[in-house]
């Protein structure tokens, strides 16, 4: 619940109905003809990034090879579910925040989270993502009111925003699945 995951998503849904509804989603996003697109955005998006690998390389010529992945995956998921342009830096570091709020929900005993001060720090964390979602999900609407067809842009996040507006999900679920699939795929 401290993350917002509780009967929202897929990954730690375990409200069996709520999750049939959403699985679907899911499933369609990530097999057939979205699985041979994988690829192929994946290849495009490491080429993009290697090309721009200085942006990830420190004075003594380091590279940062996790956020350099992060990045490429985000990229790739962003193409592939999203379609909205994003900062790449922010919204990783945003992730890794989440993740740092994952883990400790995870690893943490229960009465961690009963003592505000000292969870607070996760749950601005789980906010800050989330409201960074709720903005590209904003984005992605606005562009969907405004194409002339609707099939080039319908991807994942597009048919939940749909299914969001026939009043099938709401927009707490669809910023939880958008979220999951960016942060996971």
């Amino acid at each position: 619940q401290c993350i917002g995951m509780y009967e929202n998503g897929i990954i730690f849904n375990n409200n069996p109905a709520h999750w049939k509804e959403i699985r679907p989603f899911f499933t369609k996003a990530l097999s057939g003809p979205g699985l041979v697109r994988m690829i192929a955005i994946c290849v495009e998006s490491t080429v993009e990034h290697l090309d721009r690998l200085q942006e990830e390389t420190t004075e003594l010529g380091n590279i940062n090879v996790l956020n350099l992945m992060r990045r490429i995956m985000l990229d790739t998921s962003n193409k592939l579910f999203l379609g909205v342009p994003l900062d790449e830096n922010a919204i990783v570091l945003k992730i890794q925040n989440y993740f740092d709020a994952w883990q400790a929900l995870l690893l943490k005993p229960d009465i961690f989270f009963k003592i505000s001060w000292l969870c607070k720090k996760y749950k601005d964390a789980v906010k800050d993502l989330k409201g960074a979602m709720e903005t590209l999900i904003e984005q992605k609407r606005q562009k969907l009111s405004t194409v002339e067809k609707l099939d080039e842009h319908m991807d994942f996040a597009s048919q939940l925003i749909f299914a969001q507006n026939r009043g099938d999900l709401t927009a707490e679920n669809v910023n939880q699945c958008v979220l999951e699939m960016m942060i996971a795929a």
